[in-house]
């Protein structure tokens, strides 16, 4: 079968290889000249004796020689694992210990692995420009490796929001197959010009943007991350005539925060054809204040690192709500189970299941049975209305069962935000040895004198004693992956 990397070497022929495909740092990088670099550093791997199937860990933030060592892997037929910058230092190493990669390549920034006994010798510093001026002087032709579909590609890092991180093993043949799905979505509608802004180790940013320009022949402007750029955005997307960008709900609102008083903002962004958004929830309220302020089209992915994008709206369609994750993609199965493991009727919610030609091959170090019935619990409750639209609820693991009633922490988030005392919450089930489980509240208050009880009063008054939390814990703040998922692990319990 083709997989990405031969796709990708098809678009790098002959007049299509003088396209741009990624513009990084001032510099522009067309699909042949990405192609040489990525022969090259095959060649470059040569002389680490690696062989196919050896793990290999990226320890970098998104830059040009993220993207070529990525694509190099996939070529040489090495398993690639993008590891999440923002790990702590014991976090790293801890998943090092569990992936045991041949090679670690890191920036500068992450030299602490070099002081580690038993890595030191599997470091490899990359600095930046360096490390492409150096892999220059290899060979820019390679005789690609015979890969399997099957083949494990990537290990990708769940988020950990709902308890221990896992990784995640991607073949060959679900990343093709994926960007096969994609082929049928609101994405091919995105336009020729990509702001890339999300961590290169988070999966939306890698299916949605990198290996989707790759595979559709599109253009990507790359930048180190957001904070990079956040007051210079619209100077970026009017420059260049970024026609998408592949954001989170905490981007939008930062974004409206920032530029919700200025001037002229339509006209700048008028170049984009819509924004994306996924990884986590999008309130109504975030999305109808970065509508109104940008005049822009929103559209929500619903996916996750296991099964890659299920479901997406279209900003063309008038029928679905924002709050809508949109209609299952076509040549996807799916159905919606209640808690008796019966198909749920419309407007009823259950957990979602799904059947995808993109699925994951399974956790490494981690034999968890993931299929039931041929199809993959996804874990999250979801209703359908009559149209087939999908309508998120939330987690299964977040449903707090207290005394064998169901109770969902998200309308306690939602009432606890609404007493104007907290600026961010996080509710979620604590043990508890009478009722079995009960709400346990992380909140963030606004002010720094904050009474408990006055919080405590109103939500008595508005949930009822019953769902009020048995516990709050006051946190300066929530920790959070960039891409604004809750961090389960490092939460007190």
């Amino acid at each position: 079968m083709n997989l990405l990397i031969d796709i990708f070497e098809k678009n790098c022929k002959g007049k299509k290889g003088d396209k741009i495909f990624i513009s990084y740092e001032s510099k522009s990088y067309k699909f042949r000249e990405i192609l040489n670099l990525i022969n090259q550093t095959c060649n470059y791997f040569d002389k680490f004796n690696l062989n196919k199937g050896d793990k290999i860990t990226l320890f970098l933030e998104n830059s040009i020689e993220f993207i070529v060592l990525y694509f190099a892997s996939m070529k040489f037929g090495l398993t690639v694992n993008p590891s999440p910058v923002y790990l702590s230092q014991l976090e790293a190493c801890n998943n090092i210990q569990e992936i045991k990669p041949k090679l670690i390549f890191c920036s500068e920034k992450f030299d602490f692995l070099k002081k580690r006994k038993t890595l030191s010798k599997k470091i490899v510093i990359i600095k930046n420009q360096n490390f492409i001026d150096s892999i220059k002087k290899f060979n820019n032709r390679f005789k690609k490796k015979k890969v399997d579909g099957e083949d494990i590609a990537v290990l990708y890092y769940s988020s950990g929001s709902t308890g221990k991180s896992k990784l995640i093993k991607m073949s060959h043949r679900a990343i093709l197959n994926s960007q096969k799905i994609q082929q049928k979505s609101s994405l091919m509608d995105s336009g020729d010009k990509h702001l890339c802004v999300l961590p290169l180790a988070h999966t939306s940013s890698l299916r949605s943007t990198i290996k989707f320009c790759a595979f559709n022949h599109r253009t990507v402007y790359l930048y180190k991350n957001f904070w990079s750029l956040k007051n210079s955005i619209l100077d970026v997307i009017e420059k260049y005539q970024i026609t998408f960008i592949q954001t989170v709900p905490s981007i939008l609102s930062m974004m409206t925060s920032i530029f919700s008083r200025k001037i002229n903002t339509p006209h700048k962004v008028k170049s984009l054809k819509f924004v994306a958004c996924g990884s986590s929830y999008l309130s109504k309220d975030v999305a109808d204040k970065f509508i109104n302020t940008f005049n822009t089209p929103i559209i929500n992915i619903y996916g996750l690192s296991e099964t890659c994008a299920l479901s997406m709206t279209s900003y063309k369609e008038k029928k679905f709500t924002l709050n809508s994750v949109g209609k299952i993609l076509p040549g996807l199965k799916y159905k919606i189970i209640n808690e008796k493991n019966k198909i749920s009727k419309k407007n009823e919610s259950g957990e979602l299941c799904v059947k995808t030609p993109a699925i994951f091959s399974g956790y490494i170090n981690d034999k968890s049975k993931f299929i039931y019935n041929n199809y993959f619990r996804t874990g999250d409750i979801f209703t359908e209305n009559n149209d087939g639209y999908l309508f998120y609820i939330e987690r299964k693991k977040n449903i707090i069962i207290k005394s064998g009633i169901n109770i969902s922490a998200r309308e306690i988030d939602t009432m606890i935000l609404k007493s104007k005392l907290i600026k961010d919450v996080f509710t979620t089930s604590a043990l508890d040895v009478f009722h079995g489980e009960v709400p346990i509240s992380y909140i963030v208050p606004i002010q720094k004198k904050f009474n408990l009880n006055k919080l405590q009063n109103f939500c008595q008054r508005k949930l009822g004693d019953f769902k009020t939390p048995s516990i709050f814990k006051i946190l300066k703040s929530i920790p959070k992956s960039p891409t604004g998922k809750i961090r389960f692990s490092l939460l007190e319990r």
